[in-house]
């Protein structure tokens, strides 16, 4: 089964984590999606990387089981409050993920 990456999961989030950093909640409708995201390591891909502007490298995704959740950090493109910052808070970074398929 195929889907895209908003249909499977009741949580998308993201946040400012420092000056450098942003990170992304994901949580999957299930036990049974979160393995399957786990197993098949779609969001550790070179697509998510490039949907979010970063390079595989700089891809960090941690899959917490007690939580149902993935996180994902990235560094910013810029530095958190700084003149050429446009989403300070890090809110809307998780967009470009919604129709990835997994």
């Amino acid at each position: 089964m195929t889907a895209r990456l908003r249909d499977v999961c009741d949580l998308f989030r993201s946040r400012n984590a420092g000056a450098f950093l942003l990170t992304l909640d994901i949580v999957p409708v299930s036990a049974e999606l979160f393995d399957r995201l786990q197993a098949d390591r779609t969001l550790e891909s070179d697509q998510v990387a490039q949907l979010l502007g970063v390079s595989r490298s700089d891809l960090r995704v941690t899959y917490y089981r007690q939580g149902n959740a993935v996180k994902i950090t990235i560094p910013r493109r810029v530095a958190g409050g700084s003149p050429d910052d446009h989403d300070v808070d890090g809110a809307q970074q998780f967009v470009p993920l919604l129709n990835l398929t997994v």
